[in-house]
């Protein structure tokens, strides 16, 4: 039985670095093969091979069982498990052999009775899933901690914030002076909040047309401020 390791696949969004090798999510590539017995291997029997082989009378660990701990240690841990939780795995398959879909988990309640070979099918061509308990949520649902910028919350907020397309201007007279800016006392304008307050404090930067020092000048008229000096640059030679 071909043994790999799903996990949620991760957002290019949060990291600035190039997502590599399991970092990227999904599914592994094999961490270990193990052999059954047909009629007699059950899943619970799968997580004393997994984890346990006896060398020189000692129990130690499996080199596959190492392998899943590296990876189960260094993903996010969205639902705050505590170090030795993170530790652990569910199994779990996917029924018809889709790898893009998410997969099925197996209770762990049925663990000790149900066969391998009653899990997958087909042990040629699917394999047998250890999930890691980070990637699973504290109700027991195996779905991708919700993420605001992947789900476009971030998106929608950018691209649909209202402009600015008018100020507030105070209002003297009552009705009639509403009745002469024509809406409440807002007027139309193209600037934003920002350069409006930035010319109120500083009118000679204003635009011509919302201040003229100088006064309004006939059409076609062009105004010459005499007390400005003029710079003379020398002919180029």
């Amino acid at each position: 039985m071909t043994l790999k390791v799903y996990t949620h696949p991760q957002s290019v969004f949060k990291q600035h670095s190039f997502l590599v090798g399991n970092e990227q999510g999904g599914l592994s590539e094999q961490i270990g093969v193990l052999p059954i017995e047909k009629e007699l291997t059950t899943v619970k029997d799968m997580r004393q091979m997994i984890e346990e082989q006896v060398d020189r009378n000692m129990v130690r660990r499996t080199a596959m069982f190492i392998e899943f701990l590296t990876i189960a240690t260094n993903l996010p841990n969205p639902y705050k498990y505590s170090d030795r939780k993170r530790k652990r795995y569910r199994f779990g398959v996917f029924p018809d052999g889709d790898t893009t879909k998410i997969p099925k988990l197996i209770p762990e309640e049925v663990e000790d009775d149900l066969l391998v070979l009653e899990a997958v099918s087909d042990p040629l061509h699917r394999d047998l899933l250890l999930i890691p308990q980070s990637q699973i949520s504290s109700d027991g649902e195996l779905v991708p901690a919700e993420d605001p910028l992947l789900q476009g919350t971030l998106v929608k907020q950018i691209t649909h914030a209202p402009a600015s397309a008018s100020r507030e201007i105070p209002r003297e007279g009552g009705a009639e002076a509403d009745a002469a800016v024509g809406q409440e006392g807002v007027v139309p304008s193209n600037e934003t909040d920002a350069e409006a307050n930035h010319h109120d404090r500083y009118p000679s930067l204003a635009p011509e047309h919302e201040s003229d020092p100088h006064g309004s000048a006939a059409s076609g008229d062009v105004q010459h401020d005499l007390d400005r000096p003029t710079l003379v640059l020398p002919p180029v030679v």
